[in-house]
């Protein structure tokens, strides 16, 4: 979707997530992309330079209001992925099955 806004065209893309899913005050969208507003149940973003197909998977940063609402709502799916292994899996290595600290740590 385009839309011309004085001499540049702005390209315009709903995405499926509303208010009754997040806070989009709460939003900060990737560089390059602005929030253009929010109904119940989509978010339109000017995606500037970036080109988005449909189907794209956009990622926003949360503040507390908006990834609470997010986690509360029935509608919007739950994925948990840990981002990096916790230290204690780190300094702890398992050998033969059992867990020993490495040798600068006993």
């Amino acid at each position: 979707m385009v839309a011309l806004v004085g001499h540049r065209e702005l390209p315009r893309h709903p995405l499926a997530l509303g208010r009754q899913d997040i806070d989009s005050d709460g939003l900060l969208p990737p560089t390059g992309m602005k929030i253009l507003g929010a109904s119940s149940d989509h978010l339109i973003v000017d995606s500037g330079h970036i080109r988005l197909s449909v189907g794209a998977e956009v990622r926003f940063q949360l503040n507390y209001g908006a990834l609470l609402r997010a986690m509360t709502s029935p509608f919007v799916a739950k994925v948990f992925q840990p981002a990096f292994k916790p230290v204690f899996e780190q300094a702890f290595k398992t050998e033969n099955g059992r867990a020993h600290a490495p040798s600068a740590m006993h």
